[in-house]
């Protein structure tokens, strides 16, 4: 796998310093263009904006698009569960 992100980012597929934007958003949801960034340096803060959308509304939904290999994405909510940031 470390060869085919090495290979990437040479050929400018991956992008090592995704700036992510959101392009559609409601109270619930958002729709985030994470500018070719992998998984691992993007969905940790977009996992923030979905927490902070259902401690206000009760349900965060974000769909990504633009995005390198997402890899575990459980692996993330499953770390907030073990700060307790749902609270």
């Amino acid at each position: 796998m470390m060869r085919r992100y090495i290979e990437g980012v040479g050929e400018g597929f991956i992008n090592t310093t995704p700036k992510w934007t959101i392009t559609r958003e409601t109270p619930t949801t958002a729709n985030v263009d994470c500018d070719r960034g992998l998984g691992i340096a993007v969905i940790p803060r977009i996992m923030g904006l979905a927490i902070e959308k259902a401690k206000e509304t009760g349900i965060g939904a974000i769909s990504l698009g633009n995005k390198r290999h997402a890899g575990m994405i459980e692996f993330t909510m499953l770390a907030y569960l073990n700060t307790k940031s749902l609270k």
